[in-house]
């Protein structure tokens, strides 16, 4: 199915544009979705609580940095740097950047909506008061993988440690979905 908006090429049953993120469906209901996307509630909301995870990572990581100005994916930390960036500043098309294509065509497969999360994303940082620090603790490139480890410590005192996973895809790095 191509995009009203766009045009482009997008798998048949999808929702949104894997490209500008447009929505694919008229004003028709949802009754006549696909089945097989019926089926995946439980694997959607595992899939966006991992995305929210390495979006606030992304935040800490800047924030902690001192809004740093480099927006280079050139380097796993210029990809993570970048994707902060556009969170902080709700910048929909920069964010939805930051992921890889196949990440791109997961999450339209699954009617995961990028918007909605970056919008969840900025508001759960505020709840936690805000990033007060973020430590990386390990960087790892092997060829076009990377691994980045983290703590973040938070204004409300609450400690998370996470590792998310980037790809080199056209030579920037990428968070894949």
């Amino acid at each position: 199915m191509n995009c009203p908006k766009c045009g482009k090429q997008n798998a048949d049953g999808a929702k949104f544009c894997i490209k500008c993120g447009s929505s694919l469906e008229g004003p028709a209901s949802n009754a006549d979705a696909s089945p097989a996307l019926a089926a995946v509630p439980e694997e959607q909301s595992i899939l966006k609580n991992k995305i929210f995870l390495v979006a606030l990572a992304v935040v800490f990581i800047v924030l902690a940095a001192g809004g740093i100005s480099s927006s280079s994916q050139s380097t796993p930390s210029g990809a993570v740097k970048k994707m902060i960036k556009s969170i902080e500043a709700g910048n929909y098309s920069s964010y939805r950047n930051s992921y890889s294509a196949e990440g791109l065509e997961m999450a339209n497969t699954l009617s995961f909506d990028l918007k909605v999360f970056l919008e969840e994303s900025k508001k759960k940082v505020e709840q936690k008061e805000g990033i007060k620090e973020i430590e990386i603790t390990k960087e790892t490139i092997k060829g076009d993988e990377a691994e980045v480890c983290y703590k973040i410590e938070y204004g409300n005192k609450s400690i998370e440690e996470t590792c998310d996973d980037l790809v080199k895809e056209n030579g920037d790095w990428k968070i894949p979905f």
